[in-house]
């Protein structure tokens, strides 16, 4: 359920303060090399209520709606001095719901959001009921060998661009959802990589990224699930310059990116430009369209942060009309927008209370239909292996007039409130 877009995940980006700690099973400091497994067991149980939910035919999903969803993480590290890491992380998830989770998939996916379509067989349904599912996944598992300037990683593996904190444009292989109760580990996706440093103030990445949205399994590559990349980022004093080009789901991309230390505060920036040579997937029938983001990151005082940013979606509509049509589109379907308007604007504020006890609240505008999300939320570190987090997130606008068919009003108010509560724990 794309439900909190963007300030889901800006609200919980303040929420993943505590590393993940792992248990170290051999360790030589002299040579640098070391084994270490680790276990996360994670839990989110959430409720929602109005919106779409409360539509008149909306049968057994009609609000309110629980939700419960488990994580429990194996995590296992390998290293050999700092030429080599092996790193393998399973997922296995247990989801129960008041609502049929077979609807939940798409735009409409719930929790943990929509996996990336990946080329490996290294997932398992062990159950899959309309209300009770049991998913094991790798979600990591690659090799990473390093060799003077040159990285090459080769596997299952997170890959993020991108440099916003509400949206992040420039990250196009499989972003977060940004209704994502959790975003403490980004799902892998099976990909080479090649990072090389040019000398003190440049890098340059490549990366080429195989899937398959048919979960055929037959190793068989197709571009509705693929990518290729490169990025170079230009360090000049205390700013930051990155360029990338390439290909992804059959579009070509153009982006540049920026940082700059302002001391106390920053100012980043995105931008990308995306050709579609397929007429079915053209938002709007638009061959060319930017998207584009201006914020700054800022110290208030010496407990409280804020981020401010702006967003441009060329892929979005100015019309509420329209919502609908872009609700059901592939490039919603496919992850790589959650957004169906075109001028935003978000902040985020990060206030710690005490060395164990901080709040958050992030909110974001569609500046043209005058909707908005807002969402605190309290984060209680109860020992130094346990977190326990509450929020919500509540929609603000016109709702959705369901007579005689629902027609949306405004963007953010069609999707329901959401509380939730949420338990993190490290070994």
């Amino acid at each position: 359920m794309k439900l909190a877009w963007c300030a889901t995940a800006a609200a919980l980006i303040v929420s993943s303060r505590g590393a993940a700690r792992a248990a170290v099973l051999s360790e030589d400091p002299l040579s640098g090399d070391s084994t270490s497994l680790g276990v996360t067991a994670r839990s989110f149980n959430y409720v929602m209520d109005g919106g779409l939910l409360a539509a008149p035919d909306a049968g057994p999903n009609a609000d309110p709606v629980g939700v419960s969803l488990s994580d429990l993480r194996l995590r296992g590290e390998l290293k050999r001095g700092d030429w080599l890491t092996v790193a393998v992380h399973d997922s296995l998830t247990f989801t129960t719901s008041s609502f049929s989770l077979a609807e939940a998939g798409g735009p409409l996916a719930l929790g943990q959001g929509r996996l990336p379509a990946t080329w490996l067989p290294l997932d398992w349904s062990i159950t899959d009921g309309p209300q009770l599912s049991m998913h094991d996944r790798i979600d990591w598992g690659y090799a990473r060998l390093t060799k003077d300037s040159i990285t090459v990683t080769v596997g299952r593996q997170p890959v993020t661009f991108g440099r916003g904190a509400l949206w992040t444009p420039e990250d196009i292989v499989d972003p977060f959802s940004p209704v994502q109760i959790d975003t403490e580990f980004k799902p892998g996706v099976d990909a080479a990589r090649v990072d090389v440093t040019l000398g003190h103030h440049a890098t340059l990445a490549v990366v080429g990224v195989a899937g398959d949205t048919r979960d055929a399994h037959d190793f068989a590559v197709h571009e509705d699930g693929s990518a290729a990349m490169g990025r170079l980022e230009v360090s000049l004093g205390t700013t930051r310059l990155g360029l990338m080009t390439g290909y992804v789901r059959g579009d070509g991309f153009a982006a540049g990116d920026l940082f700059v230390d302002l001391g106390g505060a920053d100012l980043h920036g995105e931008i990308t430009a995306q050709y579609v040579p397929e007429a079915s997937r053209r938002p709007f029938d638009r061959e060319v369209f930017e998207r584009g983001l201006l914020g700054s990151t800022f110290q208030l005082s010496s407990r409280l942060t804020g981020t401010v940013e702006a967003y441009w979606n060329g892929s979005g509509t100015t019309h509420p009309s329209q919502y609908a049509a872009e609700f059901l589109s592939p490039r919603l379907e496919s992850g790589e927008t959650y957004n169906l308007g075109m001028l935003y604007g978000g902040a985020v504020a990060d206030l710690t209370l005490h060395a164990l006890v901080h709040v958050a609240a992030a909110a974001i505008v569609n500046l043209i239909d005058g909707s908005a999300l807002i969402a605190p939320s309290v984060h209680f570190n109860a020992s130094t292996n346990t977190q326990l987090i509450a929020g919500g997130f509540i929609p603000v606008g016109k709702g959705p007039d369901f007579s005689p068919a629902p027609i949306a009003r405004s963007e953010l108010a069609l999707y329901p409130s959401l509380f939730h509560f949420d338990l993190k724990a490290y070994f």
